[in-house]
């Protein structure tokens, strides 16, 4: 009994937060034409997200199409298409977590008119961050961090300046650089809504302790939907963790700052049922079908809900309404209740609900691997099956390692 003990905590540890993130994967396809709806190829398409320096690329192909792939589609985004002879799109776009988004664009004939806006600062070393704010404008970055850089020299109180730093050496990766800037930045205005954002997120970075105080202090100065996200990002790496009630306190929290966040009602949901909460399930699951009608995850929290507490009308009910679901979607809703039950420790339980996904839809990689290692606990050889089913079905996914790893072990 202890051994299996250990080795559940083990395979515990084994599952990453990938996994959990891969229900808020978003996919963008989209179609890039001109007036008369004749595909534009060699289209360059660009997504930032609106709240941290990252960015996707793309290039239109045959057809003016392209597909962008993003691991956090609860952010924002916005899209910026450029093609020679048309005049530059930039607008918002909002991508649906766990499912895909189809638009087309029209570009019309003719060269951008305005660029970016520069808002100028006035008082010592204005001048010179001006310069710099005009060179970032204009795409010239290394120029750019070098007048911020002098600016902050000539006035180290001109907070403008290091938040200019900030956002460049974030972008590029030099994490220690930027985190420093931003404290500077935070140190001279203490609700710099930009700078307390990215201090957090280098702070989850270096796996700082700091980035529960700092996260904090972003929540206070920021309660919007931007911040109601890196909320639940910690949510999920305690789920991750095992940690079910510091999860739940996380989701109830952001929910608390973004109401229409239907992926943490769903997560909360599913914990509730882990947890036997099923009042608390139950009212979750009908506040996603508010923001999100016939969602298949609300309907499995549902129905594993109305089944424990003897509602067997309601019970089927919901079973009816996920029986006509797309396989596809029957199996992740499935896969993802399954998920719940397994951090929660209950593994016979979550082994049910994954044997269910993969009935319905024998190809979801992850209901694989989660599978295996439900079986590989409890001594089931066909633990190795599903592992390698995972390894044909996703050979690149970021736990193809472990994955190998397990199956070079076993028998």
């Amino acid at each position: 009994m202890k051994r299996r003990a250990l080795t559940l905590v083990l395979l515990l540890a084994l599952v990453p937060a990938s996994l959990l993130l891969a229900g808020a994967e978003g996919r963008l396809k989209g179609v890039v034409q001109d007036k008369n709806g004749k595909p534009i190829v060699g289209a360059k398409v660009v997504m930032m997200a609106q709240e941290v320096s990252a960015t996707r690329q793309a290039t239109t192909k045959k057809g003016g199409k392209f597909v962008m792939i993003v691991a956090d589609a609860t952010r924002s985004y916005m899209i910026r298409i450029e093609a020679d002879g048309y005049q530059t799109i930039q607008e918002p776009v909002k991508l649906t977590i766990g499912g895909q988004v189809a638009k087309t664009w029209t570009m019309l004939e003719g060269e951008t008119v305005t660029g970016a806006t520069v808002v100028e600062v006035h008082g010592p070393g204005a001048r010179v961050y001006n310069e710099g704010a005009k060179a970032f404008n204009n795409g010239e970055i290394d120029l750019a961090l070098a007048k911020f850089r002098e600016a902050g020299e000539v006035n180290p109180e001109l907070a403008e300046a290091f938040q200019g730093q900030a956002m460049i050496l974030w972008s590029r990766k030099e994490t220690d650089a930027a985190l420093a800037a931003a404290e500077k930045v935070v140190a001279l205005d203490p609700q710099n809504v930009l700078a307390l954002r990215l201090r957090y997120d280098a702070f989850v970075e270096k796996n700082d302790e700091r980035a529960d105080e700092a996260l904090d202090a972003l929540v206070a100065a920021d309660p919007t939907p931007s911040t109601a996200r890196r909320v639940f990002n910690v949510g999920v790496k305690a789920v991750r963790s095992n940690e079910v009630d510091e999860a739940i306190a996380r989701f109830e929290k952001t929910i608390e700052i973004d109401p229409t966040l239907d992926q943490a009602h769903q997560i909360l949901g599913q914990l509730y049922n882990s947890k036997k909460e099923y009042d608390k399930a139950i009212a979750s699951a009908q506040r996603v079908l508010e923001l999100a009608p016939g969602s298949p995850e609300a309907h499995s929290i549902l129905y594993e809900a109305y089944r424990a507490t003897g509602e067997t009308a309601k019970a089927e009910a919901s079973w009816a309404i996920l029986k006509e679901s797309k396989p596809e979607d029957l199996a992740r809703a499935l896969y993802e209740e399954g998920q719940s039950l397994f951090h929660a420790g209950r593994i016979d339980e979550a082994t049910e609900k994954l044997e269910q996904a993969l009935a319905a839809y024998p190809d979801h990689p992850t209901a694989n691997y989660t599978l295996g290692l439900c079986y590989l606990n409890t001594g089931d050889p066909r633990a190795k099956e599903h592992l390698q089913r995972f390894l044909e079905l996703a050979p690149d996914h970021p736990e193809a390692g472990s994955a190998r790893e397990m199956v070079s072990f076993l028998p």
